[in-house]
């Protein structure tokens, strides 16, 4: 069986993500959909050069629904690959090539399973993966709205109808991104259980190359299997029905399990390491939440015929022991009060206190207000526009979706605003704030704080003491925040220390004489 390498696992898995969420994918993207605003700008030169249109943009996107995740397929996969090779020999972007046979004649010759139909989108001139995907679902080109008329590329990757594919991914002539992406129908096999295991390094809660966790044993209601060295796995079922899904092993520090129903479609679960102390995770991705934690390392999920008497939930409280809390769908508010808490807060506009104890506490979706308490927590915001505390103590808080409010408190924090224009705030200590994707507002605070923008134009403050601006770059739109009535500039040709009336900030990176006061400062 041909295995995905960690390119097609990942392209695989950029393919599933608009399948399984579409209404997610244009904030993944895009910061901004007027002007259209890409976070990559290698796409962002794309939009510009082919002049994509936002409300044709949006209105393709409108049209898509959910549908299920795609299964891994080699023989498809065989298929595809003669194909991208054949590409790349001959420098032509082609569906058919001179000499070749045709698609559904490629695919049959290589996929022993009987094709009800079958799709193909190819892309010689890709900058990265990631550009080729944009490509893909944009599906930019010289139409007077900059987007091809069906979009077919779009069209093929979010079709109900397939559900297996084989993705290639190799390098052209020039050193670009070479794809062949072939989708079939087939009733021979499936549905399956798949997905991919990974150690999320890069703290964006998804799969990227490289972060594939191989070795890890998938078992399904006494069915197993190990995930490849990509990460990815799958297990065909032979019904439907009600299933325990089990990951173990691989390094695991503990079993970790789920319940899932599965009727004739495919359903998508992945294993995820999270943040510096890698919590494992594992998220259905297919449930209406995309980026929302179904179950963590240490956690045993109910037999699914056992009636299961839940845990506190709306407005209640929790003990001084070591606890697991799930509140409901609606608004809740919990105090965990003592012990070393995991709190799930699911939909709604929660209001957690984590209060004493090492916490562990997940806004999940809804408009949420999260408090760590006194110890050191791990506090993710979810997908909405959420206000975090840290409180006391060295905590490690990510924002994940949307515009985040984060306030790091005493302790020495780490801050990762994830997607979203978010505001983070150190407060006192030595933090780190990682602002990740979107335009960010880094405060370190009191102590000397380090500060990384990540992409989008992020605004670095010179607040209290000594910070360092780690990655400023001030073409992308990143600016320095005064405060007060002047600024003092001094530096060489590695780095530039901006002095206000409060503090002082350090640009690592940039010469004194790149650096433009004029246009890259700014007094608020």
């Amino acid at each position: 069986m041909a295995l995905p390498s960690a390119d097609e696992q990942w392209m695989l898995e950029l393919v599933n993500r608009i399948r399984v969420d579409p209404d997610g994918e244009l904030g993944r993207l895009l910061t901004s959909l007027n002007p259209l605003t890409a976070v990559d700008p290698e796409v962002q030169s794309a939009l510009d050069y082919f002049g994509v249109d936002s409300t044709a943009l949006q209105q393709n996107f409108a049209a898509l629904t959910a549908v299920q995740a795609l299964a891994w397929n080699s023989g498809v996969n065989e298929a595809a690959t003669g194909h991208n090779n054949l590409m790349i020999s001959q420098n032509t972007q082609s569906h058919q090539l001179p000499g070749e046979n045709s698609l559904l004649t490629r695919v049959q010759d290589t996929t022993p399973e009987f094709i009800n139909s079958v799709g193909e989108n190819v892309y010689l001139y890709g900058e990265s993966i990631e550009y080729s995907h944009a490509g893909y679902v944009i599906d930019w080109g010289f139409t007077s709205t900059g987007i091809q008329q069906p979009a077919g590329h779009l069209l093929n990757m979010t079709s109900g109808d397939f559900n297996m594919a084989g993705i290639a991914v190799g390098t052209s002539q020039v050193g670009e991104v070479s794809s062949t992406q072939n989708f079939i129908t087939t009733s021979d096999v499936g549905p399956f259980i798949l997905g991919v295991a990974f150690d999320d390094s890069d703290g964006d809660g998804f799969y990227d190359a490289g972060e594939g966790l191989g070795g890890v044993t998938v078992s399904v209601n006494g069915i197993s299997t190990t995930s490849w060295a990509s990460g990815g796995y799958q297990i065909e079922l032979l019904s439907g029905g009600t299933y325990i899904v089990t990951f173990s092993g691989g390094g695991l520090t503990s079993d970790i399990s789920t319940t899932i129903t599965v009727g004739s479609a495919n359903r998508k679960i992945d294993l995820a390491l999270l943040g510096n102390d890698d919590t494992e995770v594992l998220l259905v991705r297919d449930d209406g939440d995309f980026d929302g934690i179904d179950a963590v390392g240490g956690s045993t999920p109910t037999e699914p015929e056992t009636p299961v008497t839940p845990p506190p939930t709306t407005g209640t409280e929790g003990t001084d022991a070591s606890e697991i809390l799930e509140m409901t769908e609606g608004n809740d508010t919990v105090f965990a009060f003592g012990g070393n808490d995991i709190v799930w807060g699911f939909a709604g506009a929660d209001l957690i206190y984590g209060n004493t104890g090492t916490d562990l506490i997940y806004g999940n979706t809804g408009l949420d207000t999260l408090y760590g308490g006194r110890d050191t927590d791990t506090i993710y915001g979810g997908r909405q526009e959420d206000i975090v505390y840290g409180n006391l103590e060295d905590d490690i808080i990510y924002g994940n979706l949307e515009a985040d409010l984060m306030y790091g408190g005493q302790g020495a924090d780490i801050m990762y605003g994830g997607q979203g224009n978010d505001t983070l705030l150190g407060n006192r200590d030595f933090d780190i704030l990682r602002g990740n994707l979107g335009d960010d507002f880094l405060i370190g605070g009191s102590g000397n704080d380090t500060l990384i923008g990540g992409s989008g134009a992020d605004h670095f403050y010179i607040s209290q003491d000594f910070d360092i601006a780690a990655d400023f770059n001030g073409n992308e739109g990143d600016r320095v925040a005064v405060t007060g009535s002047g600024v003092s500039i001094q530096g060489n040709s590695q780095s530039v220390t901006l002095i206000g009336d409060t503090g002082s900030i350090m640009i690592e990176g940039i010469g004194f004489d790149q650096f433009d006061s004029d246009n890259w400062i700014v007094f608020v």
